[in-house]
This record gives structure tokens, C-alpha cells and sequence, in this order.
């Protein structure tokens, strides 16, 4: 796809309407075909006289959102340079974080309301640099999605967790099963299902033992190598979780679409639960359609007992959230969650 860039100079304080304007204009010029703009606006005060600088500053505040399906404009802010960096020190030490193990795979778990017993573990990375200290998921992972990277690091933790449940099924403890997170570009640059075959039987690891979880948004991208996974996955014996619904554009249609095996509630719906007297609503009949379905609830998000108490009450098949444990690395989620006196299946 072809881009264009336009430089302009504004005078008032409606830049943003502005922008709006122009780019609900360019949606409609062509039917049937999708035009957008991203608009990097840089607000000209007394510590730049030069319109030189100014334009790359906007440039840089533009380049920040080009991947960003729900932003149409950035306003550049002195922070940005440092966001610059930090991106830029990911991009030149993810390949260092994984030889040297940097990257860990934290576990937060899964619950089954009906009993309240652990019935799975998600696994989640986490970036413990010795230099910039504890990155979170948000300040690595969607810079390496943007420059197509994140495949050594999915692979790097599904290998991981192989690893782990193996050790603990040798040690003769209560193993269940882990779902582990694949991008879209998993699927689009790698064979990911052989390559998940060939780890999942080097630690000789039943196909039950392993879940995929696959953004909702990522069906989104109507892409065959994403639909033609998903089914060889799931014909051979992996269950298929759609992570994060709700949480953008969601359609109906993935339940015609894709035979999947869990559904994962956004963690928003139960923030709003505690604002808006109809979400509780909302949560019920998406859990109702998802079982008659024959595809099973998870809410995720539960930070309280009334959470839980409600999702006990509409029978969601599973929750997950901070009520019962924040993500963390195997031995420490095991021995927490023992503390509080939750047993696994």
C-alpha cells in the first residue's frame, strides 16, 4: 500500500476538528474503497522556530500510530523520543533477551467457577533486563508484532513451557493444561502448527496439554494462513481460545467462521460491570449464546468476590484475573496460589 505524506500548517485551535473532518471526508470519496489518514500534529511554541523541525516532529508523532487501527492522529509530546528508544532498544536486544533468557514466562491461572479449583495456567512474557529493569508486555510486544519479531519470543515461551510442564510431570506433580498466546504472524511467516508439533512431542506432551490462543483481532485479517492453521490445529487435538472479545471490533460471524473451543471475555467488560448497570446484562448473553454454542465462557478480568459470586450465578464456565493471582514465574504461582488454598483438578 502506497503512502503519501502532506505537510501543513494550521492557525486556531480546532486542529483536531480539523483532522476528524478530513479524515470522515476521505472515507466516503470512493465507494467500496477504504481510505484513511493518520495525522501527527506538532502544537508550534517558542522552543521551535524552525518549520524544518517541526515537520519531523509531526512525522514521528505520525509514525507512531500508522499501525494503529484506532488512532487517526498522535500528538507529539517530548515522551515520544523516549518511547523512540525504548522501541529501538527492544528491536536490538530481543535476540539477546531470549539466549540469555531474559524473557520469562510468567503464569497466572485459570479457574473452573462451578468448583473453584485451577483447571489451566496462561502463560504470559515478561522482560526482566538487566539494564531496563522489568519490561512489561506493553513496552516490547507490540513493537516486535510491528516489525514482524514476535515470532522468536512465542516460540521461545511455548518452548519454555513445554519445558516446565515436563519437568513438573517428571517430579510427579499436578500438571494442567497451559494456553500459550500466537500472533497473527505466527501464522503468516512460520509453519507454526509443525513447529508446535515438533516441541510439543520433544517433551513428549499430550495435544491436551497445550491450548492455542489466538486474538480475536486477528481473525479479523480475513487471512487464509490464520483459517488454515486454526483448522489443523484443532483437527489434530488442540483446543482453540479466542483471547480479548470484545475488547475492538468484534463480529458474530467468527462463530461461523472458526470452530474454537473457548471464548475470553475481555477484562473490560467487568470493568465496566462496576459502572454501567447494563453490562451485567451484556456479559450474561454473551455467555448464554457462547454455551448454547457448544463453546465455553471465560471471563477474564475477576478482581473481586462479587465478580466471581456473578459469574457463579450465570454459570461462566471459567475466570481468571488478580481475585485469584497475578501472573507469575511457575514456582512462585504454585506456591502462592497453594497459600490461598486453591487446589488443581
Amino acid at each position: 500500500m502506497s503512502q503519501d505524506f502532506q505537510m501543513i500548517i494550521l492557525a486556531g485551535d480546532d486542529v483536531i476538528k480539523h483532522v476528524e473532518n478530513v479524515h470522515e471526508t476521505m472515507l466516503n470519496v470512493f465507494e467500496g474503497i477504504h481510505i484513511e489518514i493518520k495525522a501527527g500534529l506538532y502544537m508550534l511554541d517558542d522552543d521551535c522556530n524552525e518549520v524544518g523541525i517541526a515537520c519531523d516532529h509531526a512525522r514521528i508523532a505520525c509514525n507512531m500510530i500508522k499501525r494503529r487501527y484506532d488512532k487517526i492522529y498522535e500528538i507529539y509530546e517530548k515522551d515520544i523520543h523516549a518511547k523512540l528508544k525504548k522501541q529501538q532498544y527492544v528491536l536490538d536486544n530481543i535476540d539477546v533477551a531470549i539466549e540469555k533468557q531474559y524473557i520469562k514466562v510468567f503464569y497466572q491461572p485459570i479457574i473452573r467457577v462451578a468448583t473453584g479449583k485451577i483447571c489451566g495456567y496462561e502463560a504470559l512474557a515478561r522482560w526482566d533486563d538487566p539494564k531496563e529493569g522489568m519490561l512489561s508486555p506493553a513496552e516490547f510486544i507490540g513493537t516486535l508484532e510491528e516489525y514482524h519479531m514476535i515470532h522468536k519470543v512465542d516460540i521461545f515461551i511455548l518452548n519454555i513451557v513445554c519445558e516446565d510442564i515436563n519437568n513438573l510431570m517428571n517430579e510427579g506433580k499436578k500438571i494442567v493444561p497451559v494456553s500459550v498466546n500466537l500472533s497473527k504472524l505466527d501464522f503468516e511467516l512460520l509453519d507454526i502448527f509443525t513447529l508446535t508439533e515438533q516441541i510439543t512431542q520433544r517433551y513428549g506432551l499430550s495435544r491436551d496439554m497445550i491450548n492455542i490462543e489466538i486474538t480475536e483481532n486477528a481473525l479479523n485479517s480475513d487471512s487464509e494462513h490464520i483459517k488454515d492453521g486454526v483448522k489443523k490445529f484443532r483437527d489434530v487435538g488442540y483446543h482453540i481460545w479466542i483471547d480479548d472479545f470484545g475488547s475492538g471490533y468484534s463480529s458474530l460471524n467468527h462463530f461461523l467462521d472458526y470452530d474454537f473451543d473457548v471464548l475470553k471475555l475481555d477484562l473490560e467488560f467487568l470493568r465496566t460491570f462496576d459502572k454501567h448497570p447494563r453490562a451485567a446484562e451484556l456479559i450474561r448473553h454473551i455467555v448464554y449464546g457462547a454455551t448454547a454454542l457448544g463453546v465455553l465462557p471465560l471471563q477474564e478480568g475477576v478482581e473481586s468476590q462479587e465478580h466471581f459470586d456473578f459469574l457463579r450465578s450465570i454459570k461462566c464456565e471459567r475466570a481468571q484475573g488478580y481475585y485469584f493471582a497475578k501472573p507469575m514465574q511457575l514456582n512462585d504461582s504454585r506456591e502462592y496460589t497453594k497459600s490461598k488454598g486453591l487446589e488443581w483438578e
